[in-house]
């Protein structure tokens, strides 16, 4: 199965209604192409720790159940709630040419934790995390594009990553993972 959710406009306005007109980054309307997936929503697998780029993150004790983690809708959810810790990835589906955008639209509900804190989400290309984002906690509702341009050819088959960590009782939904056309 090919990771191709509902069309990206559905899917953001959708994520939107539900947030009650929650904030969206400014180039989360640009448009992605459909026909170009980078990824399988199914064949995400967890990151072992010696291949974990971002290893500094982890906490000295992971508590991450796999019921925690998974397809939904054709979507990736992720609830931080009993998952402490989250670093996945899995082999792209294609090349990524030099010029082309690797965008991740994402969002997520209202972020709570009893103090505060912050949510960081980051994408990762073979062993580099190539785009960021941190999240003040508590937060409202919000739909986020976090977006890389690639500066080489990326050849199919490389190491497309996801890592999510956060504190409190929260839940995370990857939209969409896709390539952008060279502009």
């Amino acid at each position: 199965m090919v990771w191709r959710p509902t069309p990206r406009g559905a899917s953001l306005l959708a994520a939107a209604l539900l947030l009650g007109g929650a904030a969206c980054d400014d180039d989360a309307a640009a448009e992605l192409d459909p026909d170009r997936p980078l990824v399988d929503v199914s064949l995400w697998a967890p990151t072992q720790p010696e291949d974990d780029p971002l290893v500094e993150h982890r906490p000295a004790t992971i508590d991450c159940p796999v019921a925690a983690w998974g397809p939904e809708l054709g979507d990736l959810e992720i609830q931080t709630g009993v998952c402490n810790y989250l670093a996945l990835s899995q082999p792209s589906l294609r090349t990524i040419e030099a010029g082309e955008v690797v965008a991740v639209d994402l969002w997520h509900a209202e972020l709570d934790a009893a103090a505060p804190a912050s949510g960081h989400f980051a994408l990762i290309v073979d062993d580099d995390a190539v785009a960021e984002l941190e999240v003040a906690i508590p937060a409202a509702p919000a739909v986020h594009r976090v977006a890389w341009t690639a500066t080489r050819s990326i050849p199919e088959g490389a190491t497309i990553g996801l890592h999510l960590h956060n504190h409190g009782f929260n839940t995370w939904t990857v939209v969409a993972l896709r390539v952008e056309a060279a502009k």
